[in-house]
């Protein structure tokens, strides 16, 4: 397939045969035209070049291409890699959840509260857990988990704990604000 090149337009680039042709309505070319077929409309065929070979923590992009003794070649730049995406890590997040001492605790006092919303909170909150990680439903998580604070009666320090581990753990920021309702005294 021959690339095209249109200098006047760079940010259009890549360009095909069927935009030249496109452009040019009236004139006939072939699939494979030569540069001195296009050169006369502003356009230019690029030569492909072998990108080069990234290094540990690298890639490359392909570039405008380049005049080279009055032939268009395909350019490419090697530039650092982005950083790997960061990965929300739920169940380990879940895991240290329900074996964190206080959590425990506050599951206890939460089921033992004279609290009618004490039991089914704690029951509840895995369920609602799984709704925020899999669904984004951060309002039911929300509902539920103040639900629990407030039949739990749980320590903010031991909150705090839990918060801090939530954002070590790259969870949302919706879950995260979750984890503060606002019906916590």
């Amino acid at each position: 397939m021959t690339v095209l090149y249109a200098p006047s337009t760079p940010d259009l680039y890549p360009r095909s045969v069927a935009d030249f042709r496109a452009a040019f309505p009236g004139l006939a070319v072939g699939d494979n035209p030569r540069d001195e077929d296009v050169a006369p409309y502003g356009w230019r065929v690029v030569a492909p070049t072998t990108p080069p070979v990234p290094g540990d923590g690298q890639q490359v992009r392909e570039t405008l291409p380049t005049e080279v003794d009055n032939q268009w070649q395909q350019a490419w730049e090697v530039l650092p890699a982005p950083p790997p995406p960061v990965v929300a890590e739920w169940l380990p997040f879940a895991a240290w959840l329900y074996q964190f001492p206080p959590m425990m605790s506050a599951m206890e006092a939460a089921r033992a509260s004279t609290d009618p919303q004490g039991e089914p909170a704690t029951t509840g909150l895995p369920t609602a857990m799984e709704e925020a990680r899999l669904r984004e439903n951060y309002p039911a998580f929300e509902q539920t988990w103040g639900q629990f604070l407030l039949a739990s009666q749980m320590a903010p320090a031991d909150l705090a704990a839990i918060i801090g581990k939530a954002s070590d753990c790259h969870l949302p920021a919706e879950f995260l604000a979750a984890l503060q309702p606002s019906m916590v005294p």
